[in-house]
């Protein structure tokens, strides 16, 4: 499928778009994905259980333990094993996964599930299970982001994957142009603020370990802190979370505060610790100042300005 100009490559379970693959040759349509991801993302349909020949209609599939481990079996016949089957089809697809920034994948289900798919033992089944398709997904592509959509109802793991995918997306574009250890600090620079939203550790780390990059070993440094980044911002960002940066923030242009500003950004942030408000309040109050006191650090952060079209949709909280 052609790239769309402008947007980011993001995989989706073809369900979730209206494709009408699901085994009773029904679709899942999912409004937020096709109605307003759609509009930020190039999404880059599959189905695997389609794709690896299953057909539409198709008899229904679980994973099932057996003696030889964890199978993807047919439900009402038990001879149906397509576990193999599917797992080569996954390995397959790796030439074009592997230029995705995200993927969204249909929840509970045996092949794209992330987590708590049902297992079917002897007994009763037990929500302990990863789709196959979604756990091939976690193994060769870890640093990946990967959601349910489900989930995405959540603002908070919203913001987080939205978060995620772009940072992935702008290390790409990083990695398309000569990288150097001035470029590696400039990409922390941007996102400092990103990783300090998560844990001020992290941010501290990384802050090291782009300013101990060297031209020789650049790559090396570079996977490093890819890795480390992305796997930190996994974790969700709380409210006092963010009231922390924003804490750091005015300590940062404290000096260029004037007392009308102060009483109104204090105002915000306590309105926001007592859930009155959004995090965009402060945001735009110090983009605000920002524009009247320009301070190059601050402006250049991915925290306060992540993507001016996509960042309505996760400062909503």
């Amino acid at each position: 499928m052609p790239r769309q100009a402008g947007k980011i490559p993001v995989g989706v379970s073809s369900c979730l778009i209206g494709e009408k693959v699901r085994y009773d040759g029904g679709d899942k349509n999912n409004a937020y994905i096709t109605g307003i991801l759609a509009n930020y993302f190039h999404f880059i349909h599959f189905c695997p259980e389609v794709a690896c020949g299953l057909g539409v209609p198709r008899p229904p599939i679980q994973l099932r333990q057996t003696s030889r481990g964890i199978r993807c079996i047919g439900v009402e016949d038990r001879q149906l094993d397509v576990t193999d089957t599917l797992r080569s089809c996954a390995e397959q697809q790796s030439h074009w996964l592997s230029g995705l920034c995200g993927y969204i994948l249909k929840k509970n289900s045996p092949s794209c599930g992330i987590q708590d798919v049902r297992i079917f033992p002897d007994g009763p089944p037990t929500r302990t299970g990863v789709g196959l398709f979604a756990g091939f997904l976690q193994e060769r592509f870890p640093l990946l982001p990967l959601e349910e959509e489900n989930r995405l109802d959540n603002a908070r793991i919203c913001e987080n994957f939205l978060q995620r995918v772009l940072v992935l997306h702008r290390w790409r574009q990083l990695l398309a142009t000569p990288l150097t250890p001035h470029r590696l600090q400039d990409f922390h620079n941007r996102h400092q603020l990103l990783a300090m939203s998560r844990n001020r550790k992290l941010a501290d780390d990384l802050g090291h370990l782009s300013a101990s990059a060297e031209k020789d070993a650049i790559r090396r440094t570079a996977d490093r802190y890819i890795r480390r980044l992305l796997t930190g911002l996994k974790k969700t960002a709380t409210r006092n979370d963010h009231i922390g940066v924003l804490r750091h923030i005015l300590k940062l242009v404290k000096q260029s505060l004037e007392a009308e500003d102060s009483a109104a950004l204090q105002a915000a942030l306590i309105n926001y610790k007592n859930q009155k408000t959004t995090l965009a309040q402060p945001v735009e109050l110090l983009k605000m100042h920002l524009y009247k006191h320009p301070n190059p650090f601050l402006q250049q952060s991915n925290y306060l300005d992540p993507d001016p079209a996509i960042l309505a949709l996760y400062r909503k909280i």
